[in-house]
């Protein structure tokens, strides 16, 4: 083997450290739609913002079996900053239900209501909801909730990642442009 200076590892000062669950300000940063059957599904990324590595979550490792376990300690959420998540299941919107069905958009409602998009009432009160576009989102701050969802990989495994459970919206937080949403990519 060919020796590499400064090239280390010490098992027990560099082990794997999880970015904890927790609710993060972020930024919506993609924001796709497609057209299925006649109704909508939307997906939403969210990028955590800088002021993320302010707060304080707590530690947790992978146990002998594998699950997160808090370490009594607490981290930052510094390594958090820059990464991108997105829901947990796509955002459906059902044009034409009828009214005992029309609770098939209360999930539409209710996200898209709670990052601050506000729809009007008809004259029996009932929200009419109108078709959110990326112009709409891109770059509107948000509290979002990151969860471990658990999935089965193509080999059967059981794996978990951190999703995006809740969203509420931000109020200190600011709108940033398409421009500072991409300053962070790197070129490759």
């Amino acid at each position: 083997m060919k020796p590499i200076e400064n090239a280390i590892y010490n098992e027990s000062k560099n082990t794997y450290k999880p970015i904890p669950e927790g609710t993060y300000p972020a930024h919506i940063s993609k924001f796709e739609s497609k057209e299925y059957n006649g109704a909508y599904v939307f997906n939403v990324t969210f990028k955590v913002a800088e002021e993320a590595k302010d707060i304080e979550f707590a530690e947790q490792q992978k146990d002998n079996n594998g699950n997160l376990v808090p370490t009594g300690a607490s981290v930052t959420g510094q390594q958090a900053v820059g990464k991108e998540y997105r829901t947990d299941k796509g955002i459906w919107l059902t044009p034409n239900l009828s009214e005992e069905d029309s609770w098939k958009n209360k999930r539409y409602a209710e996200f898209f209501a709670s990052i601050g998009m506000a729809f009007g009432k008809d004259d029996n009160g009932n929200m009419q909801l109108q078709m959110v576009e990326e112009a709409d989102v891109m770059g509107l701050p948000c509290l979002v909730q990151l969860v471990n969802t658990e999935f089965k990989n193509a080999d059967g495994e059981t794996r978990s990642s951190l999703k995006v459970g809740k969203v509420h919206k931000w109020e200190d937080g600011e709108r940033i442009s398409s421009d500072e949403l991409e300053a962070d990519d790197l070129p490759f």
